[in-house]
């Protein structure tokens, strides 16, 4: 398994693989819906055209057809999993970044934070990819549960008993 982009150097390894004599019989890439270029979208399925609005949906979109080729030609199953925001008791990346700035007092919420987000628990994640995979393919994987950023924000913040300034954007 990988959780990185073509920047990353997914080229690299998969060219290197191919010097391996034994190869996975599996392989799971973990993507992201940013391919799709949709600030939000409700049950947005697999059949959305993919149109990256950013360098990290584009890498990934590249990463993802790199991964499809390279399993076909060695046939191995696999798995792409574009997944949405992650969530847990350590989550990655931005979420942390505003626990972590709600937690010490210094965030701030910017506009009507009415925009949803799609969210999959990471111990559901980690279960899934337990499992042998029985087929291959490109997967959206959610738990269906899309809160507003406000929604987010308010529940961090009384965990840690704090207040969040909001500044209204014009």
């Amino acid at each position: 398994m990988f959780d990185t982009n073509l920047q990353g150097n997914i080229e690299y390894y998969l060219r290197i693989s191919d010097n391996m004599t034994i190869l996975p019989k599996e392989f799971i890439y973990f993507s992201t819906v940013s391919v799709y270029g949709l600030e939000y979208g409700k049950n947005i399925t697999e059949d959305f055209s993919t149109e990256p609005s950013d360098p990290y949906g584009e890498s990934k979109l590249l990463a993802e057809g790199a991964v499809v080729a390279w399993c076909k030609k060695n046939n191995i199953r696999f798995l792409v999993l574009r997944i949405p925001l992650v969530i847990g008791r350590n989550p990655p990346g931005n979420l942390k970044k505003m626990i972590e700035g709600i937690k010490i007092g210094r965030y701030v919420s910017l506009g009507s934070g009415k925009v949803r987000k799609s969210m999959v628990l990471v111990e559901d994640l980690a279960i899934l990819v337990s499992k042998p995979i029985s087929h291959s393919g490109i997967y959206n994987l959610t738990d269906d549960i899309n809160p507003t950023f406000r929604e987010i924000e308010n529940i961090i913040a009384k965990h840690f008993n704090r207040r969040i300034v909001s500044i209204p954007i014009f």
